[in-house]
């Protein structure tokens, strides 16, 4: 007879780690009656996830389970060995149990299928899956382990077309590798991680490879850039920009050809970012010219040399815009930078450059480009 456990009730949220603690081993079934162990760790599937129907897999043998969970800050990190199951999550439970919750897993040892927006993955180990359970999804797990990253999607910042397009090319997109490896090194040296002072700063770093690695693949399955995601053309235009910045007749027609779009369209997309296109690309430009000019290395070069080779053809042009971005020409810069040096250990470089030493300058105060 088959171990059966199921559940449609409302989801009762404990956390992203499901048992509201920093680090917790949530589940040894070797510690529990054998009779119960199919509906324990049933239990525990959906304190780490959500409701969802789950039938033991006999041919996997005894029902067992191992789960453990540490927080990283915002993303929560599971590392689980179980056996054989056949799991389904269906609308009707995401509609009396809606979960925000996005799982990128990678399959430690035998294989698995998920099946999830009509697309079949079969895993084998080494290979990695993401779940959105606010989708319905069916997965048949053949028993072994997995280490997982959960968190909130909202976290990501990221259009839902982005994430729903992104599972079905992750394997294609050259970030994968890079953070599948991120995520097995991380499950294999968990205890010693979240016991670093940097535990929050390593979550953070997480959640920030999971959105590059979502929007590089969701890139990949559309070829018409019109058809993009809002968020993905914005971060190709950005990326775009800024490895152009010393070219000095870089401008909106320009950025329009290379991304396949009308100008129109660019200024369209453009325009719920907050600042100007033009406006941005002066302030990043400054930003560059303002880190050069505190530069011991850099002493030797002329302020205009340097203006130039970040993008300002015009010496009076560039004096004009630094001064209202800064309060300070960049001669008075230079000379209060390099006479001053600032103390790295105060420093904080989560910021950008220009916010570290000098007033805060606002981008909006920049006037548009002539």
């Amino acid at each position: 007879m088959q171990a059966r456990w199921s559940a449609d009730s409302t989801h009762q949220d404990t956390g992203l780690c499901g048992v509201g603690v920093t680090m917790a081993i949530v589940l040894d079934t070797d510690k529990i009656d054998a009779r119960d162990r199919a509906e324990v760790m049933a239990t525990a599937v959906q304190q780490l996830s959500a409701p969802a129907h789950l039938v033991h897999d006999p041919a996997d043998g005894p029902v067992r389970a191992y789960f453990e969970a540490w927080e990283f800050g915002q993303v929560c990190l599971h590392r689980t060995r179980m056996s054989g199951f056949h799991l389904v999550r269906t609308p009707k439970q995401i509609r009396l149990s809606p979960s925000s919750l996005l799982s990128l897993a990678i399959q430690g040892d035998r294989s698995s299928c998920l099946t999830q927006a009509d697309v079949q993955y079969e895993t084998s180990p080494g290979d990695l899956f993401m779940v959105d359970l606010a989708v319905p999804y069916q997965l048949v797990w053949r028993g072994g382990t997995v280490t997982a990253l959960v968190l909130q999607v909202d976290q990501l910042g990221l259009s839902p077309e982005t994430v729903t397009a992104a599972p079905a090319h992750l394997r294609r997109s050259p970030i994968y590798p890079l953070f599948a490896n991120h995520l097995a090194l991380m499950g294999e040296s968990a205890d010693l991680l979240h016991d670093d002072t940097a535990t929050k700063q390593l979550g953070d770093s997480c959640l920030e490879m999971i959105r590059t690695l979502l929007l590089s693949a969701a890139a990949l399955g559309n070829e018409d850039t019109t058809a993009l995601p809002t968020d993905i053309l914005l971060a190709q235009i950005r990326s775009f920009v800024r490895r152009r910045l010393s070219d000095p007749d870089l401008n909106a027609p320009t950025i329009a050809r290379a991304h396949s779009i009308s100008l129109r369209y660019l200024y369209q997309v453009w325009s719920g970012t907050g600042p100007s296109l033009e406006q941005w690309i002066i302030a990043e430009r400054l930003d560059r010219v303002h880190s050069d000019l505190a530069r011991e290395d850099t002493r030797h070069r002329s302020i205009a040399a340097i203006a130039y080779s970040h993008g300002f053809r015009h010496p009076s042009h560039f004096t004009r815009r630094f001064r209202i971005a800064y309060g300070i020409t960049p001669t008075e810069w230079r000379r209060a930078a390099l006479e001053s040096p600032v103390d790295t250990a105060t420093v904080d470089y989560s910021l950008p450059t220009r916010w570290r030493k000098t007033p805060v300058p606002t981008v909006d105060s920049l006037p548009d480009l002539a």
